[in-house]
């Protein structure tokens, strides 16, 4: 079962991708483009809401344990989690973090032709998911929050966002590939311009 907050963040996408759509449908934006704006936006709804959930007012003693988790030092976190916990709990939690921003791989390139490099793509990842460790930041200061502010969850982050990207070329590539005509029919016409 999905937490409500991200369960209520979800419906809320859905409920502003319903008139973005009409806006976009009154442009004259194609169908496939209107979609896909519509599906990033309840993405990152809902990542705002993986990332922030709970939203609740903290006590003293998580707010010191969350002072006492930023990790700041590439992949400690990571050797952590394997020597700490079982090797199927830390894949999980890791590959959390990877899973997590794939979707955003495949959707920038799909929405934007300026992001349809590994570099970009690993740009606005890398800036998204600095977003969110910042917003966790604001929220501990605040008291309405305490998710751990980790440079190991940047990393995997990026690199889920340029798996993304890695999906969404492999796809566009072998939809280019079908359109592409066959040795056989070039072959062929060839030989029919040359009788000509």
């Amino acid at each position: 079962m999905f937490p409500n907050d991200i369960v209520q963040a979800i419906m809320l996408g859905l409920a502003l991708a319903a008139p973005l759509a009409v806006v976009q449908w009154r442009r004259s934006v194609p169908a496939a483009r209107a979609f896909t704006q519509c599906l990033l936006l309840v993405y990152l709804l809902g990542v705002l809401a993986v990332a922030t959930s709970p939203l609740r007012q903290v006590t003293a003693s998580e707010l010191a344990w969350f002072a006492h988790s930023v990790n700041l030092v590439p992949f400690a976190t990571v050797s952590e989690l394997l020597a700490r916990d079982s090797a199927d709990q830390a894949v999980r939690q890791l590959l959390g973090n990877v899973v997590l921003f794939v979707p955003l791989g495949v959707l920038l390139p799909v929405l934007s032709a300026r992001i349809r490099t590994v570099r970009s793509v690993a740009v606005a990842g890398l800036v998204a998911s600095m977003s969110i460790e910042f917003l966790q930041l604001s929220l501990w200061a605040a008291r309405l929050g305490a998710r751990s502010l980790d440079i190991d969850d940047v990393i995997l982050n990026t690199l889920g966002a340029c798996l993304g990207f890695a999906l969404w070329r492999l796809a566009s590539g072998s939809r280019r590939m079908r359109h592409l005509p066959s040795s056989s029919s070039s072959s062929s016409r060839w030989r029919s311009s040359q009788r000509r």
